[in-house]
């Protein structure tokens, strides 16, 4: 999974959103956990034709990156925490997100490399890509921190 997201070389945003991914399942000791919110409101059609045809590391083809675009945007924002418009707080909860594993936060990462794959020749459809991954930044990075409590509570409570 993650040498296929490193392939795609977009550059330190996506990098760091690779990264931030694979520390988030580390500490989930690369087991599932959790579930999402609304793992198919809005979803990208193309996730379900992915998932019938074994899940295969590829740049899943997009029939309309705009169509697709929306369903992602929506998808996304229906699986953060309700309460979150505009500022966010400083203590907020993020392990709402914390979901691992194959249906997880992996799924907005590999949507997004296929997003990405076809959005690099259109500055339109790239614009909103790159508004998405910065997003993803943003939240992993508070996903991270949720996902390091959740760790240290197991520790401490000898559930690791």
């Amino acid at each position: 999974i993650v040498d296929y997201l490193r392939g795609h070389d977009w550059g330190p945003v996506w990098d760091h959103c690779i990264a931030t991914y694979v520390e988030i399942e580390r500490f989930a000791q690369f087991k599932n956990r959790g579930t999402l919110l609304n793992p198919t409101v809005g979803r990208p059609l193309e996730v379900a034709a992915w998932m019938k045809r074994a899940r295969k590391l590829i740049d899943f083809q997009i029939e309309d990156v705009d169509v697709f675009a929306a369903a992602w945007f929506k998808w996304w924002n229906s699986n953060k925490p309700a309460s979150i418009d505009g500022d966010v707080p400083a203590n907020f909860d993020w392990a709402v997100l914390n979901v691992t594993g194959t249906n997880g936060i992996l799924l907005f990462m590999l949507t997004l490399a296929w997003w990405g794959s076809v959005a690099s020749g259109n500055q339109g459809h790239r614009g909103k890509w790159l508004l998405a991954v910065g997003d993803v930044r943003l939240v992993f990075d508070r996903i991270l921190v949720a996902a390091a409590k959740a760790y240290r509570d197991d520790v401490d409570n000898g559930n690791e």
